[in-house]
């Protein structure tokens, strides 16, 4: 019996995170023209996490062998190609009084965008079982070899403001690549076990 199968997926998640802290300490300046001034700085953070999301598409061919009764053999090959997106964004923002004269504000905020695209070809290897008429139960093993390559760039501003006297602002730019491969469905996490209603003319 040939057994053709196709799969999908889609995940998605995002999160957000604020973080801020206050740190100050009292000194008094000797110029008679500045009062008590508070020294310290103000410290606050944001990490976002706009998108992370995840789509699969797979499809597999097997071949289905009768052992004895309700049991059989299964095998054969499996493709899947995924797709994965990350971006973040992180901003802080430091403000410091440790000057009577000229308060300064530095903001950095960092930028980060990573896309890969993953094939995966494999071999399936298993058992079937048949509870009812077109209702089975497969339990399978599926060692895959896998190549990812993609994108992952970083980008970060970074500005000093003294009291709106003098503003500096620098940007820089990271760019880099993903490559990976490697092997996957040969650790002892056990076989797929998957229920199936099959349709037959």
């Amino acid at each position: 019996t040939l057994l053709k199968r196709i799969s999908g997926g889609i995940g998605s998640g995002s999160q957000g995170q604020d973080i801020s802290g206050t740190y100050s300490s009292t000194s008094t300046f000797s110029n008679p023209s500045a009062p008590t001034q508070t020294a310290g700085q103000t410290i606050s953070q944001n990490n976002q996490n706009p998108l992370n999301a995840s789509v699969n598409f797979g499809f597999s061919i097997l071949k289905l062998k009768p052992i004895h009764g309700n049991l059989g053999f299964l095998y054969g090959q499996s493709f899947t190609i995924n797709y994965f997106i990350n971006l973040t964004q992180n901003k802080e923002t430091t403000i410091s009084n440790n000057s009577p004269y000229y308060p300064t504000t530095v903001t950095r905020i960092t930028k980060t965008n990573s896309q890969s695209l993953t094939p995966v070809f494999g071999l399936i290897f298993g058992l079937s079982y048949k509870i009812i008429p077109n209702f089975y139960v497969y339990a399978e093993l599926n060692p895959s070899v896998y190549y990812s390559f993609g994108i992952s760039n970083s980008s970060s501003i970074y500005t000093e403001s003294n009291l709106g006297y003098s503003t500096t602002t620098r940007t820089s730019s990271n760019p880099g690549y993903i490559y990976r491969y490697g092997i996957t469905g040969l650790s002892n996490s056990g076989a797929l076990l998957t229920f199936v209603y099959r349709w037959s003319k």
